[in-house]
């Protein structure tokens, strides 16, 4: 397989890559998004039960403290997932980096390799005209 079908081969694989990565990175950002709007919406939610000068009965009192232990139970969960899916987010722009890299790399390879192709030819053309002439 020529030299310069093999680059344009890993050129094309790295921007897949590339874009498939980027893809992935977008996914995660919505699922930190959403991840993040039902954080607030718990806060929220714990923030209700808890009632300030309002006298309660003993069952009032006993679900509304479930309810919060449930909820931060809940929460402690969002906290990890969120954790979880920034170092994910972090993973995946350094992969992104990396692929950005070496596609360019590929893409200076590929030039340089035209041009040598390019430079050979013009002296194969010479020495065609140099033969021709001696004749």
């Amino acid at each position: 397989m020529p030299k310069h079908r093999i680059l344009d081969i890993l050129r094309r694989k790295s921007q897949i890559k590339k874009i498939k990565t980027q893809s992935e990175l977008k996914d995660n950002l919505l699922k930190i998004e959403s991840t993040k709007k039902l954080e607030v919406d718990l806060d929220f939610n714990i923030e209700g039960t808890i009632e300030i000068g309002v006298e309660q009965c003993g069952y009032g009192l006993k679900v509304n403290s479930q309810l919060r232990q449930n909820m931060l139970a809940q929460k402690e969960i969002v906290d990890n997932r969120l954790e979880f899916l920034s170092t994910q987010q972090n993973q995946l722009q350094k992969l992104v980096q990396n692929e950005q890299i070496k596609a360019k790399k590929i893409s200076e390879k590929y030039k340089e390799f035209n041009k040598k192709s390019e430079i050979e030819k013009e002296i194969k053309q010479l020495d065609n005209i140099l033969t021709l002439r001696k004749l």
